[in-house]
């Protein structure tokens, strides 16, 4: 019963002849609508807290995502996460193998022609062409591979564009990554919703301005990292996170919710290691009779006891031999039960624990497929397929547009590198698309049957195939026709390379049919 019911309720109860309330109908009506609340929140099992959970919702709070990834906890995470880092090799290849797979060898520019004209071809080639060059020259694909990593270790990473004289290409167009350490405000003392620790925001909620400090702060550098800073527009610098609430400014390491799983699984490892070099080191036990110290015969010609081991003594054996123990004494091997045979399945478990936050199938974490069959396989990649064509979305996104937009800026002031109509100032950016590295498939030749069966029943285009490839469909279908003519040239015609003739490979065809 809501809370506005239960008064009209009180309010309502009056003896019959009317008169003012009964205090205890009145009493008793508060009751039960105190219990009727009660009940209706504690049908939430969330909503409760048993005893041996109060620990854990302890720490639950209503701060905003600001309030919550403050400087102080942004710091303290990216340092543990740093950690973790270089003494994990999980967590590593983990990081790694996200940054191999999302960027792999570098995204490539096409640019969508105005018109179907072979002028218009050619000059989408021609700029594509450029930006190649140029992202060759300035190492693109590996500053992409760091910004990455950084995401997933340290939650974010600056691109801030400089002018790079050193590069041998006629656009001197640099591109600088910066930690996330160096993005502070010195003089900021407390945040507001347009300023938070090095960046101001405008009215609309947009970055105006980026506050760099000019050492890093745990700089080496003889008397100490400066607090000096430097301030740039929005629009020289490119922010790379992925905000996952509303009001989410800077970005927090992505293993975050694993870090503890890390140092456990850490912890696990190396305890059962330990128990396992301690079973290992000793080789048996001895153990001697009680009684055996009465007879007459333990002692040898000069009167010395035969047997007088003390307790935890230790005796050495000489490798490689056979010998007898004195009467009264028992020898027993002593067996190293580690690790157990639950070790590798709790560090699987935890693998697969620490993996899930990054979206990543346990057998790529682990790098090892071997309880795998085909088919989990398949969808297991399949989902981390998806996920990293977000990435990739996301990536394109706050990076290589802001890095294209530069490069056009100062490809327009070169004179005959680019089209003149992609130079003209007072026209709109061209129509991009970026191509990356194809998803290889574990059966090539059942895709490529596949791929087969779906251009012959229209339900795809070669620009598509060839796009998911990675590839452009134009180049790719130029390129054929060139090999076409070269084999006719030479008199190849008929002839596939690798193989026969077509009129043989038929013939075997039909001999395989018949057979």
């Amino acid at each position: 019963m809501p809370a506005a019911d239960a008064q009209r309720a009180v309010k309502s109860v009056r003896p019959a002849g009317g008169g003012t309330p009964v205090r205890g109908r009145r009493l008793s009506v508060e009751r039960d609508s105190a219990r009727m609340m009660r009940a209706l929140k504690a049908s939430y099992a969330a909503a409760q807290t048993l005893p041996h959970q109060a620990g854990y919702w302890d720490r639950t709070n209503s701060l905003s995502a600001a309030a919550e990834h403050d400087e102080g906890t942004r710091r303290l995470l990216r340092e543990r996460a740093r950690l973790l880092f270089k003494n994990n090799s999980y967590m590593a290849g983990m990081i790694r193998t996200l940054a191999n797979d999302c960027v792999g060898t570098g995204p490539r520019l096409q640019v969508m022609p105005e018109s179907d004209r072979p002028g218009a071809r050619r000059d989408a080639r021609r700029l594509e062409q450029a930006f190649a060059a140029w992202a060759y020259e300035v190492q693109l694909a590996e500053k992409l591979r760091i910004c990455r990593q950084a995401r997933g270790r340290e939650g974010e990473i600056f691109a801030v564009q400089t002018t790079d004289a050193s590069l041998r290409h006629p656009v001197k167009l640099g591109v600088r990554l910066i930690e996330t350490d160096q993005c502070e405000t010195p003089d900021l003392f407390v945040e507001t919703p347009t300023r938070v620790s090095g960046i101001d925001f405008d009215g609309a909620g947009n970055p105006s301005r980026y506050h760099f400090l000019v050492e890093h702060p745990g700089s080496n550098s003889i008397g100490g990292a400066t607090q000096e800073s430097r301030v740039l527009p929005a629009g020289q610098v490119a922010h790379y996170y992925s905000p996952e609430r509303p009001d989410d400014r800077r970005g927090v390491p992505e293993i975050t919710p694993a870090m503890n799983r890390f140092a456990g699984l850490h912890r696990w490892i190396e305890a059962t290691l330990a128990n396992a070099e301690n079973a290992a080191s000793i080789f048996g036990v001895l153990e001697q009779s009680d009684d055996f110290g009465e007879a007459e015969d333990t002692k040898d010609p000069n009167g010395d006891d035969i047997i007088g081991y003390d307790p935890m003594e230790t005796v050495d054996f000489e490798f490689n031999t056979i010998m007898t123990l004195p009467r009264g004494v028992k020898f027993s091997s002593h067996r190293a039960d580690q690790p157990s045979e639950v070790f590798a399945v709790a560090v699987r478990m935890f693998i697969q624990d620490v993996a899930r936050c990054l979206n990543m199938p346990r057998n790529i974490a682990e790098g090892n497929s071997a309880d795998y069959n085909y088919a989990s396989g398949r969808l297991d990649l399949q989902t981390y397929h998806r996920a990293i064509q977000i990435e990739r979305s996301l990536m394109a996104r706050r990076l290589l547009w802001p890095i294209f937009a530069w490069f056009m800026d100062e490809a327009r002031l070169v004179g005959g590198l680019i089209p003149a109509r992609y130079r003209r100032l007072d026209r709109e950016m061209p129509r991009i698309e970026w191509r990356w590295d194809a998803f290889r498939h574990v059966d090539p030749q059942k895709e490529a049957a596949a791929q087969g069966s779906r251009l012959e029943n229209g339900t795809t285009t070669l620009a598509r195939e060839f796009s998911e490839q990675g590839e452009d469909w134009e180049e790719q279908l130029e390129q054929i026709a060139r090999e076409r003519d070269r084999k006719e040239e030479l008199g190849l015609g008929s002839v596939t390379i690798g193989g026969g003739s077509e009129q043989e490979e038929a013939d075997d065809e039909t001999e395989e049919a018949d057979a």
